[in-house]
């Protein structure tokens, strides 16, 4: 269940940020088209600036970079979870009680209770 959970998290990060990056870069397609050669100052510098918006969709590369940073977040946050749950004594006279503790569990489930 937290595998699901965990890839659902990875899934509306990417999704949200995918969202949030196509409507700028669609916004500045619209924006650079509407404002028009005469904000721009030429026809040159209007060409370009309509050329860059149009064929270097950066946010690509942005998707790529946050996906990999999002799940090197994620495995580190689950990898300190399962650390801080799995963590027992092992030495000392807690960890001796600790290992007699689940020997006897073992032994319990091990050997059936005659009444």
């Amino acid at each position: 269940m937290e595998e699901i959970s965990r890839s659902s998290k990875f899934t509306l990060i990417l999704t949200f940020t995918h969202l949030l990056f196509f409507g700028a870069y669609t916004l500045g397609s619209i924006l650079v088209r509407a404002l028009g050669e005469n904000f721009f100052g030429s026809f040159l510098n209007y060409s370009v600036a309509r050329g860059v918006n149009c064929a270097v969709p950066t946010y690509n590369l942005l998707i790529a970079y946050i996906g990999i940073v999002s799940l090197r977040h994620l495995n580190a946050r689950r990898q300190s979870k399962v650390l801080t749950t799995v963590k027992i004594r092992q030495k000392g006279h807690e960890g001796a009680r600790n290992y007699d503790n689940i020997i006897m569990q073992q032994w319990a489930t091990a050997s059936p209770k005659r009444t």
